[in-house]
């Protein structure tokens, strides 16, 4: 089992801890609770196999990086109140894209969100993030507008990319870190230019 430093949430009764095949049955349990992010974006609930896929950490052929976390968010007394995927790296080195950040459903507009989110920015500059880059849903306007409160703007987007039942039209937003800019992350990464 590999270890590394992870988000350190600025709550000290909430902790991340990386998930793993082992969790696959606590994971399946939260996005079975937690129904909102796939009613939206697949248009059904979570499949019976979604977190033992989710935990494989497999990326789409032709796509690279360094290495990947699903990171569970836990509340001491209560369990999992959020996961992420976070992928370092991908198509080139300080790019580190968000894959999946879903919260329980309850704790929506409470701030807890905003606290797991800064945790995860820190920690990717902390280990070399120059760029944040995340795909949201045109249906999911709540995520849409979260990620553009916290400083993440539109670069591009994918229509008809499969999700589920659904075929959803896909917004790709980056935030930039350590003086960096979007141009110059537009310059090395092609596919995100159209």
């Amino acid at each position: 089992m590999q270890t590394s430093q992870l988000p350190i949430v600025a709550n000290p009764a909430i902790h991340a801890d990386e998930l793993y095949s082992a969790d696959a049955a606590e994971l399946q349990n939260f996005f079975d609770l937690n129904s909102e992010y796939f009613l939206i974006c697949h248009g059904e609930p979570a499949r019976p196999d979604e977190a033992a896929t989710e935990l494989e950490l497999k990326i789409p052929d032709g796509l690279a990086c360094n290495r990947q976390w699903f990171i569970g968010f836990r509340e001491q007394g209560v369990g999992l109140i959020a996961v992420e995927h976070i992928i370092q790296d991908l198509f080139i080195e300080g790019v580190w894209h968000i894959g999946l950040l879903i919260l329980e459903g309850c704790r929506h507009g409470k701030g807890d969100a905003q606290l797991i989110y800064a945790a995860t920015e820190h920690w990717a500059v902390t280990q070399g993030a120059r760029w944040l880059r995340i795909g949201v849903v045109t249906d999911n306007l709540r995520a849409k507008r979260f990620w553009e409160s916290q400083g993440f703007a539109k670069v591009c987007e994918r229509r008809g990319v499969a999700m589920g039942l659904k075929k959803n039209t896909i917004i790709t937003m980056i935030k930039t870190l350590s003086g960096t800019t979007i141009p110059q992350y537009l310059e090395l990464v092609e596919r995100d230019r159209t």
